[in-house]
């Protein structure tokens, strides 16, 4: 078994779960301007479901980091300096990400068994304002992104239009259109896991540039 060409297909588990914890399970969840009654209300009534997301959202963060973990290790080395600082960027970001996932989890965790557990409607109103805000997420996977892109680019074929991809993914992050952008980095997150794992070591020589 060759860990480092399996390694990044983590990334595709990550997306799965995050897309199960995130849009199946969490679901339509108030926002962030809601009344303390209809914040109550509506975790009192989907207790089970949003507690499900918080605890299977931080299983992703595992996968994030091994695929992080991999595709810098499946990466060619020796291209240059932008492409090493693009690398400790990448890694750095996927950590960042992986930490602001857990604390995403960890609030809204919070937030249900807190509504759960009756706690004061106006703290569960408040709870749950922090817990709509995600400009936090998107500012680390665009460092994730644009790290990629500084390791990618450098190189030729495919790997060179992951990273423009990622570069421009990575900027959107940055604007109001980041949520567009995050679909498009779950789809990049995939397609970089598939590409690196069925990517012949014999050919990070000639394809490198």
């Amino acid at each position: 078994m060759n860990v480092k060409r399996i390694a990044p297909l983590a990334g595709i588990v990550f997306v799965v779960i995050s897309v199960v914890a995130i849009a199946i399970l969490g679901g339509n969840t108030p926002d962030g301007n809601a009344s303390p009654a209809k914040v109550t209300s509506f975790f009192m009534d989907h207790h089970g479901a949003q507690a499900a997301a918080a605890h299977i959202l931080p299983i992703g963060t595992v996968f994030l980091v091994v695929f992080a973990a991999g595709t810098y290790a499946a990466l060619p080395k020796s291209r240059g300096d932008l492409a090493k600082l693009g690398e400790i960027v990448f890694l750095i970001g996927a950590a960042v990400t992986a930490a602001t996932l857990l604390a995403a989890a960890s609030l809204h965790l919070a937030l249900t068994e807190g509504v759960h557990d009756n706690i004061s409607p106006v703290a569960t109103q408040a709870l749950n304002a922090i817990d709509n805000h995600n400009d936090p997420l998107f500012v680390s996977i665009g460092i994730l992104l644009i790290g990629a892109a500084g390791a990618m680019i450098p190189h030729r074929g495919a790997l060179r239009w992951l990273g423009w991809i990622a570069l421009v993914a990575g900027v959107v992050m940055f604007t109001p259109l980041g949520f567009f952008a995050v679909l498009v980095a779950l789809i990049w997150i995939i397609a970089t896991g598939i590409f690196l794992a069925g990517w012949p070591p014999t050919k990070a020589g000639s394809d490198a540039g």
